[in-house]
């Protein structure tokens, strides 16, 4: 109840701390209407309905897509319960998957301690679901589920003071990712399929300029991890279970995941149609470069920032090569991108492609201490 008071300006009410869901106007006829009893409201003759079909939030446009996307490469939506017991979400929270600070939300009067807390991440409940397919003898497990997790913080865009729900994407991935044919035999599933991918909806999705930054040690939960980031914020993380936490749960096969912050990535996704371009009739200009760093150097900030200098004229880009031995020397490698240089509306010359083909390179040894393989 509520408390309220009438006057001649109307009807005055008070809503109690524990229905934080009656916020308006609208929700407050909702529950005089809900106590009166909906059957004992008359129903007006007729009805208007507007002409125009109403536009759809663009997150959840943004989530249509992905999931189109993600059952095309054989992703399959799955639903967890939001409830944990209080270990596992204190222990899935302080790996803070997508860079949220916050302490777990504990339940009032759980029904049973596996009921305790509020989820901090998706990842328990996803995994659980691959046990319990792995133990029927499934297959390649490809598992996706959107979802929300909580946490208690100060964040502005809190629903209820001191407390921040967050929107997430789990991706997740085991057993084998080519089966056994007359041609080939089985390859299992790695991290660089997981990888694949993510970088496929990421794309689909419009998004780009997502900066990675690799941890190859291992913690409570990961073997070695990859964080994802862009415009200064954490999208997410792509890791593989750590051995110790498979072990655990009975997990026969790595599993590889990918706990994404779904609101960032929709608010980074262009809104309105997407602009097709014209294929360019004109030539491009293809140069291989070969660079020699420490060995230990991540490639993934190599190639942001060979696209980023290349700039408008770079059509293509990728690493078609690695090497270590005795003739780069030890501590070594050597990284070889594959780059395609073109304009839309005219030939590029070799000038201009050589051009930028310097400034790569003296942006590369200023950055990462990279020298032209002789």
């Amino acid at each position: 109840q509520a408390a309220s008071t009438a006057g001649a300006a109307g009807l005055q009410c008070v809503v109690p701390p524990f229905r934080p869901d009656v916020e308006r106007e609208a929700d407050l006829i909702e529950e005089v209407a809900r106590l009166w009893g909906y059957s004992r409201v008359p129903q007006p003759t007729r009805t208007s309905i507007p002409l125009r079909a109403p536009r759809r939030a663009h997150e959840a446009a943004v989530r249509d897509r992905a999931l189109d996307v993600l059952a095309g490469v054989g992703f399959r939506e799955a639903f967890s319960n939001s409830l944990l017991p209080m270990a596992t979400a204190e222990r899935f929270n302080q790996a803070r998957l997508t860079g949220v600070q916050g302490e777990v939300v504990r339940t009032l009067n759980p029904i049973s301690e596996e009921m305790a807390a509020l989820r901090p991440s998706l990842l328990p409940g996803l995994l659980a679901a691959m046990v319990y397919n792995q133990n029927r003898n499934a297959g390649a497990l490809r598992l996706m589920e959107f979802g929300r997790a909580y946490f208690k913080s100060d964040g502005a865009d809190a629903p209820v003071p001191g407390y921040v729900e967050r929107s997430h994407l789990l991706l997740a991935m085991s057993g084998a990712a080519e089966e056994a044919g007359w041609d080939a035999k089985e390859r299992a599933a790695d991290f660089f399929d997981l990888k694949g991918a993510v970088a496929h909806l990421l794309g689909a999705l419009g998004i780009d300029g997502v900066e990675e930054e690799s941890d190859p040690t291992s913690d409570d939960l990961t073997a070695y991890r990859l964080t994802l980031r862009a415009g200064g914020r954490d999208l997410g993380v792509l890791g593989r279970v750590a051995d110790a936490l498979a072990d655990g749960l009975d997990l026969r096969q790595p599993v590889f995941f990918a706990e994404l912050d779904f609101a960032a990535l929709a608010a980074l996704a262009p809104r309105g149609p997407v602009a097709a371009e014209v294929v360019s009739r004109f030539p491009a200009v293809e140069r291989d470069l070969a660079v020699v760093v420490d060995a230990e150097q991540p490639v993934g900030p190599m190639l942001q920032m060979v696209r980023q200098t290349a700039g408008d004229l770079l059509q293509r880009s990728r690493v078609f090569d690695l090497y270590e031995g005795e003739n780069v020397g030890a501590g070594k490698k050597s990284v070889a991108f594959a780059l395609a240089f073109g304009k839309p509306d005219a030939t590029l010359t070799d000038k201009e492609a050589d051009g930028r083909i310097k400034a790569i390179l003296k942006r590369l040894g200023k950055a990462f201490g990279a020298e032209l393989r002789a």
